[in-house]
């Protein structure tokens, strides 16, 4: 059944916030030199130091397979190097070269422009804002456990 629209609903909103964060980072930031547009994942691997693609993952709620793909591109464009973990032999841990640092420290000064461009309209406390981004989050998070474990939300209200 297809409902007109009264207005966004939370999943259709998110979607457009996602394509305007985008357009206003475009603006601000020269993110040619970097693998696609994976400003986050770069980032974040510059400030989690030598990490886990899973701990990554995590943090940027990507999916594996997504940050693989967006990890492999870093790399072969010597952004990034991997390196044995020495608390568990069975994975790596990934941090940026001296040339992937460059160009995030590049785009910073950019993205400092967009977030000070975006705090400037902001009609809430941010502190607020991010409670309640936290809050979807959370509840995204525990939607998409839901999804993919039927069974066990059926155990528990059996």
């Amino acid at each position: 059944m297809i409902v007109a629209l009264t207005h966004r609903g939370p999943l259709l909103l998110v979607y457009a916030l996602f394509q305007q964060t985008a357009q206003l980072l475009d603006e601000h930031m020269d993110m040619s030199r970097m693998a696609g547009r994976s400003f986050a994942v770069y980032s974040v691997v510059g400030v989690e130091g030598p990490t886990t693609p899973s701990r990554l993952a995590e943090i940027l709620g990507m999916p594996a397979t997504s940050l693989s793909y967006t990890l492999r591109r870093m790399h072969e464009a010597g952004h990034l190097r991997r390196v044995p973990n020495p608390g568990d032999g069975r994975s790596v841990l990934v941090a940026l070269t001296a040339r992937g640092r460059r160009v995030l420290d590049e785009a910073l000064a950019g993205f400092a422009e967009a977030i000070t461009a975006f705090r400037a309209e902001l009609d809430i406390e941010e502190p607020e804002l991010l409670r309640h981004l936290e809050a979807m989050s959370s509840a995204l998070d525990r939607a998409i456990s839901a999804s993919q474990n039927p069974d066990e939300k059926t155990c528990k209200f059996s």
